[in-house]
């Protein structure tokens, strides 16, 4: 199955579009979200699309938590996280964890108790296979702000691969 990773949005509604009009065209049907969404705005684009499902964690910049929840807690494909960081069990059994922060996906991936660990906060992709087999990845930014090219990622969890998709057709805020 693949799945489509976002991180580090951060409020902007043009390049979260974009990113959904592309998730849609590959027929993807699950995502996550590893944080800084910012405000409730990302939520109302992200729930639009219902054959989506979204499994979400917050960031250090996501502010509004409360009001998300509960102004989106009728929303059937979006799955909060109570705290900043989850793990995920797979139709296959294995697990995935996912956080906005990097020192808990590198400890978290150093157990060797997940097939991939998924992280956000520093906005550079990167993506590597520890020798315990786990993938530890970024996705990128998908606001742009810091490296100017808006990414986000798609993985697919049968073969433990990640690609990254760069944002063509984008905005860079200033």
């Amino acid at each position: 199955m693949k799945y489509a990773i976002f991180s580090d949005s951060h409020d902007h509604y043009y390049n979260v579009t974009k990113a959904l009009e592309l998730v849609k065209e590959r027929e993807i049907t699950k995502g996550v979200h590893l944080g800084d969404f910012c405000a409730p705005p990302v939520f109302d684009i992200l729930s639009s699309e219902k054959s989506i499902n979204w499994t979400c964690v917050w960031g250090n910049v996501d502010g509004a938590r409360a009001q998300i929840i509960l102004r989106f807690r009728e929303a059937t494909n979006l799955d909060f996280s109570a705290d900043s960081f989850r793990e995920l069990e797979l139709e296959s059994g294995k697990k995935v964890f996912l956080t906005h922060f990097p020192l808990l996906a590198q400890n978290a991936a150093k157990s060797g108790d997940y097939q991939a660990v998924f992280f956000g906060d520093n906005h550079q992709k990167s993506v590597e296979t520890l020798p315990n087999g786990t993938l530890l990845a970024n996705p990128g930014e998908l606001s742009g702000t810091r490296t100017g090219q808006p990414t986000f990622a798609v993985w697919d969890s049968e073969t433990n691969e990640l690609e990254f998709v760069a944002l063509t057709d984008f905005k860079v805020a200033k």
